[in-house]
Formats: C-alpha cells, structure tokens, sequence
C-alpha cells in the first residue's frame, strides 16, 4: 500500500528503506508477524552493505498503524538484544499507532484514555473494529509487553520518536500517552494531533489539506530524526 510514497522518500532523502511483508492474522496468529518484523529487522542490520546504506548516518524504524505497533516492540526488542549492541536504532517514525490494548489499560491512566469510547463510532476504524483485529490476532495476554509496549518494564534508551495521530480514532490517546511516557523518561519527541480525523484518513481522502499536510509532516518526522543523528 505504501510502496509507491517509499519509493519517492528514498529518492528526496537519497535512503534505503526495507518495506517488510511480514505474515498478517488470522491466518498467522500472534506473534508471527511480530517475529517476521523483528527478523527483517535484523536482516538489515546485518546487511546494510548490501543495501548502499550506513546505520551509523540514521537507523529509523517506521510503521502505520498496527505497523507502528511492531515498529515499537521491535525498538524495545533492540535495545535489550545484544546482537544490536553495536547497530543501535536511531529513530521511530510512528504514524497513527497501536500502542496498548484496550484490556490492558492501566488504571493510573485509564481517566486518560478515553478514545475508545468517544470515538467507539468513529468512520472508517472504530471501537468494534479495533476489538475485532485483537480478536483475530490471538494473543493471549493483553498485557503482554510484546502486545502492548506502552507497558515495558522501562522505556529508557529508546531513540527520538515523532508520532502522528488522527483526533477521532480510538487509539489516539494510547499514542498520546505513550508520547507523555517517552518524554518522561527523556526521550526527545515530536508530536502531532489532525484534530476531527479519522483512523488512515489520508488514504481516503487524499485530496483535502489535512492529508497533504499529513504526507508532509511525516517528511518532516524522517528529516527531524535524521538531523538527531547528524547532531
């Protein structure tokens, strides 16, 4: 789906990016597709060579979506593997994130995420979908870290991560959350809420100002975390 805007960011900011096709549910239940993503992961970490990359100029992780959601576990994976002791990632690019199940909310937080009920109708993706695309994931736990990464023993030591997040999705306020988390701990982010939106609007309705300002400002996520590097 997003091979076409790839193409043309490794073209503006001369990258090599690695497009995942990891196996998706319910044909492939939890964690399969989590564990594909974590071994292209380490596929490319090991053969940057092959691709005219240097990890030392920017090493990002991105995804959309349940995207972002493996994009996250990946990162928290990394940090704590030994294998990237020497290969560190340098970036999260997270747009419209799933980053907790709904189950598994915690209590010190629960009077702040209240998406999924204020957005429970929300077009396109609402609160029944969600539950439904957990439901043919098969995991277990909801508390399983691997699941939902807001609830890592400890967010420290993860790279600077900018978020986008759509107003009237269920999982805003996970991804608004997670972003309060991270800067907590120290964590440089970016942040920004396209308020009255939906879940993927910008696939839908390309065309209106919000979803060209959306496309830019992912640019501006990938620029912003290259210069963390360079800095």
């Amino acid at each position: 789906m997003d091979d076409y805007i790839l193409r043309t960011w490794c073209v503006e900011f001369q990258v090599s990016i690695v497009n995942v096709d990891y196996r998706l549910a319910p044909e492939y239940k939890y964690p399969t597709g989590l564990n594909d993503a974590y071994a292209g992961l380490k596929w490319v970490a090991e053969n940057a060579a092959l691709l005219s990359a240097s990890i030392s100029k920017g090493f990002i992780v991105a995804g959309l979506s349940a995207g972002g959601n493996l994009a996250v576990v990946a990162t928290h994976r990394a940090r704590d593997d030994p294998f990237f002791a020497d290969k560190k990632i340098t970036g999260n690019l997270l747009m419209i994130p799933v980053i907790c199940h709904p189950g598994a909310y915690p209590e010190q937080y629960k009077s702040e995420l209240t998406s999924t009920e204020e957005n429970k109708d929300a077009p396109a993706f609402n609160t029944a979908d969600l539950w439904a695309c957990y439901e043919f994931l098969g995991a277990p736990n909801p508390k399983d870290p691997d699941l939902s990464p807001l609830l890592n023993h400890s967010h420290k030591g993860l790279p600077p991560t900018h978020l986008q997040v759509c107003g009237r999705d269920p999982l805003r306020d996970e991804a608004i959350l997670y972003e309060k988390v991270l800067k907590e701990t120290g964590i440089k982010t970016r942040i920004t809420v396209y308020p009255g939106v939906p879940h993927h609007f910008h696939y839908f309705f390309p065309q209106i100002k919000l979803s060209m300002k959306f496309v830019e400002e992912s640019k501006y996520g990938l620029r912003w975390l290259l210069s963390q590097v360079e800095a």
